[in-house]
């Protein structure tokens, strides 16, 4: 029978390794390249509006602070089932890496199978399903 390494070191996620350590969301517009941060989620019955701002570092206090992964996931899973919301996606960021995120998907504008900007979009989109396997883990 295989022996446990008892002194491995439990992994830590970033928010555990750093309490400053912050995420955010991202709307990309699939159609027209363009790449927003996310500030506000709001919900009224069925309709589902999503603020946003330049996600530039000095608009940082003004990002979503991603904390409930279950209440955004269903606001995801909403805003997505919206006949206007098929070429939108978010991504979930660290607050930090956000304006590098974005320079990395405004690439596929010029080119959609830009290497960078492709593995910026695999790398961080994430779906109403990833955010509700988050809280079940």
């Amino acid at each position: 029978m295989p022996e446990e390494n008892q002194n491995q070191k439990p992994i830590q996620t970033p928010e555990q390794a750093d309490p400053k350590y912050k995420e955010t969301l991202l709307l990309y517009n699939e159609q027209n390249g363009a790449v927003e941060a996310v500030s506000d989620l709001k919900q009224s019955g069925n309709q589902y509006k999503v603020t946003t701002t330049q996600p530039l570092t000095a608009n940082k206090p003004a990002f979503y602070e991603l904390r409930n992964s279950s209440a955004v996931a269903a606001f995801i899973k909403g805003f997505m089932s919206q006949e206007n919301a098929k070429p939108f996606h978010f991504l979930k960021v660290a607050a930090d890496k956000a304006s590098e995120v974005t320079q990395s998907l405004l690439r596929l504008a010029d080119n959609p199978k830009d290497p960078e900007g492709l593995k910026a979009l695999y790398d961080h989109r994430v779906t109403s399903y990833q955010l509700e396997k988050v809280m079940k883990c």
